[in-house]
């Protein structure tokens, strides 16, 4: 084992997390009042926030204007509609034993890009979220989770938001910027993991749930959305663009199950909060965190325990009703930690976020 295994593996609280409990599945369907439909997405999404990354003298987020970081919002509720892709939609697959590499429908006019092999028994899976402005395919490129998962038992799901202006696809998280308007996105996970689970072979205790950015602060929602909080073994938000809009909705209710990544040099969604005059702020990686930690889980609001891991640092709040972690990576920017390509060509460093959280979601038996 290397010595980056090594100190991965060193603190591993989330194995002690019970599995998702099954009664959440009949509810999650009914409650979704079903998203308006949008059209698929280009085959070559670029994602938004490392298309327009910043200069290195100052932390701007995208778009790379001020006019079009204030819009951002506003245009992404009317957006136009990308072309269809290319991609080859393969729904026959079904059940174990039925290989499955494509697109499934998701509702009404809604899909999810789906790579499993035929897998022989329920088998753990994996759903990973775009970032605002990207899609299914990018996630897919720059994450690694495919390849990774390849000559195992499990299957990789890679959700699609709604169209976002000029291109690509985006959620609805409450943020003041870099989220889409009116869409009941959590509903939308909700029927992808019950088609997933009912037509598809996963496991419904064995489910991790994860995303960069925009999507990070999904997979923040998924976890405290009483319709999918019990669906996932773990969340895992990924470098997440949270403000108070999104703890808005994260309210009371049960422990969470999470693990964060966030990125110490990202200077789009910025560790510590800081952003130029005039352009609305994100809160802090490590603010949110202990707001959260300290409101779903009852840990202490200050003063978390440091433990340092290769090339970062694992941040853990202390006397929790259940383990939470947020992992702050050294050389991170805003694109998937440790991928084989960085979004826009920035540098993905050396923390290996897929392989980490695998690990710490504990699916494989």
């Amino acid at each position: 084992m290397t010595a980056r295994a090594a100190g991965v593996r060193a603190h591993h609280p989330h194995a002690r997390l019970g599995r998702g409990r099954l009664a959440w599945l009949a509810a999650a369907v009914s409650a979704w009042a079903t998203a308006s439909a949008c059209a698929s997405p280009r085959d070559a999404e670029r994602a938004a926030d490392a298309r327009t990354a910043p200069a290195a003298s100052a932390p701007t987020p995208p778009p790379s204007s001020a006019s079009a970081d204030a819009s951002a919002s506003a245009s992404a509720s009317a957006p136009a509609a990308p072309p269809r892709s290319s991609a080859t939609v393969d729904a026959s697959g079904r059940g174990c034993g039925a290989a499955l590499r494509g697109y499934i429908p998701v509702g009404a006019g809604r899909r999810a890009l789906v790579r499993s092999p035929a897998l022989a028994a329920p088998a753990p899976a994996v759903l990973v979220l775009h970032g605002y402005t990207g899609s299914p395919e990018r996630i897919e490129e720059t994450s690694g989770w495919t390849d990774f998962l390849a000559g195992r038992q499990a299957l990789v799901a890679y959700p699609e938001g709604t169209p976002t202006r000029p291109e690509g696809f985006g959620w609805d998280t409450g943020t003041s910027r870099f989220s889409t308007h009116g869409q009941d996105d959590v509903g939308y996970l909700a029927a992808l993991v019950r088609r997933l689970v009912d037509e598809h072979c996963v496991d419904p205790g064995r489910i991790l749930v994860t995303g960069e950015s925009n999507g990070g602060a999904l997979t923040l929602l998924a976890a405290c959305d009483a319709r999918t909080a019990g669906a996932f073994a773990l969340a895992a938000p990924v470098i997440p663009a949270i403000d108070d809009g999104t703890l808005a909705r994260c309210g009371a209710g049960p422990a969470l199950r999470l693990l964060a990544v966030a990125s110490r040099q990202d200077r789009t969604v910025t560790y510590d909060g800081s952003y130029r005059p005039g352009l609305p702020p994100l809160l802090g990686q490590e603010a949110w965190f202990l707001r959260v930690a300290a409101e779903r889980n009852g840990c202490a609001p200050a003063d978390p325990e440091r433990t340092p891991l290769d090339d970062g640092t694992r941040i853990e709040p202390r006397r929790c009703r259940a383990p939470i972690a947020l992992v702050a990576v050294d050389d991170g920017v805003h694109t998937w930690p440790g991928g084989p390509t960085g979004t826009a060509g920035l540098p993905p460093g050396r923390f290996p976020a897929t392989s980490f959280l695998w690990r710490e979601a504990g699916l494989e038996r």
